[in-house]
């Protein structure tokens, strides 16, 4: 059976209907599919809310992989293209993650991030990161992510 952690806190409705309020650092078990807190379901391990608040931990690294993904896919970066736009990657980054990570996205507009993505090793998180000039550093008290931008 799969474990997952929660990196970012979650207080919202589950999806049994009820109220929920996870703490940072809750194990989780998975079940048919679904994190479960006390064999209640609180989401799919594929959804929006699973990729924001958990992350698989079978490995014991699921915090660290958490900040990770979080950092990389949701974390609020501005890049400016030459349309004048800003972005969350500029047309270098776009192009390395489209070349070097496609099995990572979803072939959409704008880029997303799909399940395996979530489920990457750490190490991959870390170069990709790296790669992106994203820094994380766990002991930033409010959100446990920093992000070094140019």
């Amino acid at each position: 059976m799969h474990t997952y952690i929660c990196t970012k806190p979650f207080n919202g409705i589950a999806e049994t209907g009820k109220t929920v309020h996870i703490k940072q650092g809750e194990v989780l078990d998975c079940i048919a599919g679904r994190i479960a807190r006390h064999n209640a379901s609180v989401c799919l391990t594929t959804s929006y809310v699973a990729h924001q608040h958990f992350a698989i931990n079978d490995d014991g690294r699921g915090m660290e992989r958490g900040l990770l993904t979080y950092a990389i896919a949701f974390e609020h970066r501005e890049r400016e293209h030459d349309d004048g736009y800003v972005y969350r990657f500029s047309q270098d980054e776009l192009d390395m993650l489209c070349a070097e990570y496609p099995q990572w996205l979803k072939q959409q507009t704008p880029l997303l991030f799909n399940h395996s993505f979530f489920q990457a090793s750490v190490e991959k998180l870390q170069e990709l990161a790296k790669k992106l000039d994203i820094k994380i550093n766990a002991k930033d008290e409010k959100s446990c992510i920093k992000l070094q931008t140019q």
